[in-house]
């Protein structure tokens, strides 16, 4: 008998300047970043593509802000 441990990425979004900033672990390289404008079961998640700028142990994707309002992020699994 094996245990397992299921290990989720955090993203973490900062402002800097006029872009959003959305960073996680590049523990989980593989993953790819997406966004959509609404939460909704129809709604169209865009992938954002790479390659993710790395410092420190770390992804980041600068994305620009704009006035059209919400945006949500998610990685999806490789």
């Amino acid at each position: 008998y094996t245990s397992a441990v299921l290990v989720r990425p955090q993203l973490f979004i900062t402002i800097q300047g006029n872009d959003a900033v959305v960073s996680w672990s590049t523990y989980f390289d593989g993953f790819t970043l997406e966004s959509a404008i609404s939460l909704s079961t129809a709604a169209f998640w865009q992938t954002l593509p790479g390659p993710y700028q790395t410092a420190g142990g770390i992804f980041r994707y600068f994305d620009p802000l704009s006035g059209s309002g919400l945006k949500f992020y998610r990685l999806r699994g490789p």
